[in-house]
């Protein structure tokens, strides 16, 4: 459930941060979306990959998915010197 007050949202973004990726499902899609990091370490941009929830109901494709997304963050934070 989406948070109702500030002290809820500060909590998710905390929850989140700390797990490095997010997933986001809505009524027919699911998105799972980390940040890219340059040779500071700081975010400088965000990835994400979104599908139909037909495709990405199961926690076992969500899993295969989040794994290629890190995968590929990491990928292109290595570019930037991350």
């Amino acid at each position: 459930p989406a948070p109702k007050t500030l002290p809820e949202l500060q909590q998710l973004i905390g929850e989140d941060r700390q797990r490095g990726w997010v997933l986001h499902r809505s009524d027919y899609s699911t998105a799972i979306a980390t940040g890219i990091r340059n040779h500071l370490g700081e975010v400088v941009a965000a990835i994400n990959l979104s599908g139909p929830e037909a495709v990405m109901d199961s926690e076992d494709s969500q899993a295969r998915f989040r794994e290629a997304l890190l995968l590929t963050a990491a990928r292109i934070s290595a570019e930037l010197g991350g």
